[in-house]
């Protein structure tokens, strides 16, 4: 899912690495390069979904438009 403002982008995937189920939530600036990422790992696919769903919620609130970019 990605989510944008006029100036950052936010964007939530859910993804397997070596081992585990993981939440990557990634954000940075549209004008400019600071970025960041956060990678959490979760048990069950049921808990990466609500994990997901509760950071997309805060983007809502927060004022983040959902897109399809």
């Amino acid at each position: 899912m990605y989510f944008e403002t006029e100036n950052r982008w936010y964007s939530i995937e859910i993804a397997q690495d070596l081992f585990d189920l993981i939440v990557v939530r990634r954000w940075g600036g549209r004008h400019n390069r600071i970025h960041g990422e956060l990678r959490q790992a979760v048990l069950s696919q049921h808990e990466a979904t609500s994990l997901a769903e509760k950071y997309c919620m805060q983007r809502m609130r927060r004022g983040y438009a959902l897109t399809t970019t």
